[in-house]
């Protein structure tokens, strides 16, 4: 009986501390193992603006998922990884990944073929229903805590891989938090996924984290640069290491010829002239002075790349209750007419 009640309580702490996390997407539910393999159409008032800023975005984030997918594979093929977690991390990117560069190969192909020679129209954007048609289950994301202190022993490999897949990451929160902060867009498809991406990498980079601090050496001797980093060619000069490499941050500071002023924002001519709408907390300068990156407007500031996990729920909720607000669900049933 004893040994009975201690298998229970071995399989509750299991399942309290080490369950694999899952949440279920916001705009693909996993395959219910039953049921036609019916999609539906998805409709918006699109116009050509509409259609610049689609692609504009699927132009960044495509090339990055593909990039996320050769650096797990690159890993999963490297002698020395030794975490379990991390391992079925890098398979889990694989295979959803590649099911959300199906999406985006997708919403591509309908948007390119919209005919705007009579100015904005009702067009389909999106097939929704893929995951019940090619019945796709996502993997899970492995447990943030170890189970027990010696089941997943962390190598140098494992904290290269980890580090740079943070990076990674960051890159796509910096380009998913640009979509759904731009108040044109008009995909309730593309945003409903990038609300997805928001709260799935965010996990993700919580479970690197957590990796890394396990590793039984220092980590801070184990540094990553920029060409281990694939598919961010464009983004590169925007992203921070400091956090990763242990190094100072990158200096905080408004754009050239500007000044911190009050309330934080950057002004001219000594705070008597005209002010942006970025703050003085943006890492080194605004993206004006360097150009506009694929997947974000001229003159937005990069992120800060350790990202405010705790703000990003909020605004997640705060992106839904807008988007269904203002478009409710009126693309749910598409073909209606709306």
């Amino acid at each position: 009986m004893k040994k009975f009640i201690l298998s229970l309580a071995v399989l509750a702490a299991f399942l309290l501390t080490g369950a694999q996390s899952y949440a279920q997407s916001l705009i693909e539910e996993d395959y219910a193992g039953f049921g036609p393999k019916v999609t539906t159409p998805w409709y918006e008032y699109y116009s050509p603006q509409d259609f610049k800023i689609d692609q504009d975005y699927i132009t960044g984030m495509r090339p990055h998922h593909a990039g996320a997918l050769t650096m797990s594979e690159k890993y999963l093929n490297a002698e020395g990884r030794s975490s379990a977690r991390l391992s079925a991390l890098a398979g889990g990117i694989i295979r959803n990944q590649t099911f959300e560069i199906l999406m985006l190969d997708t919403v591509q192909s309908h948007i390119k073929r919209a005919d705007f020679s009579r100015g904005a129209v009702w067009h389909q954007v999106a097939t929704k229903g893929l995951a019940q048609r090619d019945r796709f289950m996502r993997s899970p994301t492995p447990p943030i805590q170890r189970i027990f202190n010696g089941d997943d022993v962390v190598s140098a490999t494992d904290v290269l891989f980890a580090k740079a897949m943070i990076v990674h990451h960051e890159g796509a929160l910096m380009m998913a938090r640009d979509y759904l902060g731009n108040p044109d867009v008009n995909n309730g498809y593309l945003e409903r996924m990038n609300l997805d991406v928001l709260r799935d990498q965010a996990q993700e980079i919580a479970l690197m984290h957590n990796i890394i601090a396990a590793y039984p050496g220092d980590q801070c001797a184990i540094s990553i640069t920029p060409d281990m980093i694939d598919g961010m060619d464009d983004m590169m000069s925007h992203m921070d290491f400091s956090s990763v490499n242990c190094t100072a941050p990158m200096k905080m500071a408004c754009c050239d010829g500007m000044d911190c002023c009050k309330d934080m924002k950057c002004c001219k001519d000594g705070c008597k002239g005209d002010c942006t709408d970025m703050d003085c907390k943006c890492p080194n300068c605004c993206c004006k002075d360097k150009g506009a990156m694929k997947g974000m407007k001229m003159g937005q500031c990069p992120t800060d790349m350790m990202g405010d996990h705790s703000q990003m729920k909020h605004e997640m909720g705060h992106k839904m209750d807008k988007m269904t607000d203002h478009k409710g669900m009126k693309n749910h049933a598409m073909g209606h007419g709306h």
